[in-house]
């Protein structure tokens, strides 16, 4: 395994075909991991941070950093300021830190953690894991990347009426959106009584709240055609009070 050390300026490191373990130190580095299991340390500045194949562990530390895991499970750290992290493919674990963050997963089951700040949360294609964090966090879907299954759809683990936000191809609307109670203990089953009671009609987003397990079930239909096509699990958001369409933006 080679351990590569930058300098205190800006610089333009590429790492071996090989396991590497690089130090950007300080300054606005530029740095290639490529192929093999690779831990990359950015430290100060404006680093740019490309994992490569392999199983990636990338820490920006401080300052406003790009790092893109690519292939493999990648382990991600935005540290402080306002990054932008992309897993890319495979099953990704990326961390946001303190600042506003643009967090992406990609493809694959990722875990993305906002931290604290503003931060924007999309995991892609897969079931994700999304936790916002302190601060108004913005959560993405479009049709096609969280589905109506248990092992499709993603779940936001600490939904906040009171600073979330879900961005959605359609936006809510107080004629296109519905809330209703249920007994579903699963999105399936939740996305089986949205259809039932608004499948083929005008309505694209419908909440539907069980008190009992304190968990709440977002089914939306993104391109207007009258059938569900994406569906969202909201952990303790139980109640009515949980959801509005004001928050689908």
């Amino acid at each position: 395994m080679a351990k590569i050390y930058g300098t205190d300026y800006d610089d333009d490191i590429d790492g071996f075909s090989s396991s590497d373990i690089i130090y950007g130190y300080d300054g606005d580095d530029l740095i290639y991991g490529w192929s093999g299991h690779d831990d990359i340390y950015g430290s100060y500045g404006y680093d740019t941070i490309y994992g490569g194949y392999g199983d990636d562990y990338l820490d920006g530390d401080s300052g406003d950093d790009d790092l893109y895991g690519d292939a493999g499970h990648d382990t991600i750290y935005g540290g402080s300021g306002n990054d932008l992290m992309s897993g890319g493919s495979d099953h990704d674990d990326l961390y946001g830190g303190t600042g506003q963050d643009d967090i992406y997963g990609g493809s694959g089951l990722d875990y993305l953690v906002g931290g604290s700040g503003d931060d924007l949360l999309s995991g892609g294609t897969g079931r994700d894991t999304l936790s916002g964090g302190s601060g108004e966090d913005y959560f993405v879907f479009t049709k096609g990347s969280s589905g109506l299954t248990t092992s499709t759809a993603d779940v936001i683990t600490d939904w906040n009426r009171s600073y979330d936000y879900i961005d959605m191809t359609i936006k809510g609307t107080k004629s296109n959106y519905r809330e209703v109670m249920t007994d579903a203990a699963s999105i399936s089953t939740a996305a089986s009584d949205a259809d039932y009671l608004y499948g083929d009609t005008s309505v694209r987003h419908v909440f539907l709240y069980n008190p009992d397990i304190n968990k709440g079930f977002l089914v939306s239909d993104l391109n207007a055609d009258g059938l569900f096509d994406t569906g969202v699990v909201l952990n303790k958001a139980g109640s009515a009070a949980a959801m509005s369409y004001l928050y689908i933006i």
